[in-house]
């Protein structure tokens, strides 16, 4: 393994799952990895870190950045030519499906919210 100063960034990941699978498509080239965070984790929901105060840096040995960044690259851009019409519908699936559950969790949501303010209130 490379000395500590020999490690180089590669990638700034918003969040650990992300930044797991990234690591996984390092490790299977044969590429070490290490992550840097700011995050304090809290044993209670650890591993769950998003947004800019969750990035992650993917670190790799300086010899061996070029490859990581490129293979990095190339797993974040598969279709540099553009998405599929099969891609495309199921993007459109997707974000119709985030609206739906929007609609109905949100109002259940708040009568659930509701129902127990209510039984906590004793009424």
């Amino acid at each position: 393994m490379p000395a500590s100063d020999d490690w180089v960034e590669a990638a700034v990941i918003s969040n650990s799952i992300e930044a797991e699978a990234r690591k996984a498509v390092l490790e299977s080239y044969g590429i070490p990895v290490q992550f840097r965070s700011q995050v304090v984790v809290n044993p209670a929901i650890r591993n769950i870190h998003v947004g800019p105060l969750g990035e992650i840096s993917i670190l790799v040995p300086s010899n061996r950045a070029e490859e990581a960044i490129a293979l990095l690259h190339e797993d974040q851009n598969p279709n540099a030519a553009g998405p599929s019409a099969d891609q495309e519908k199921s993007r459109s699936f997707d974000k119709t499906a985030k609206i739906l559950l929007a609609l109905f969790a949100v109002p259940l949501l708040l009568n659930l919210w509701r129902l127990l303010k209510e039984i906590a209130s004793g009424q």
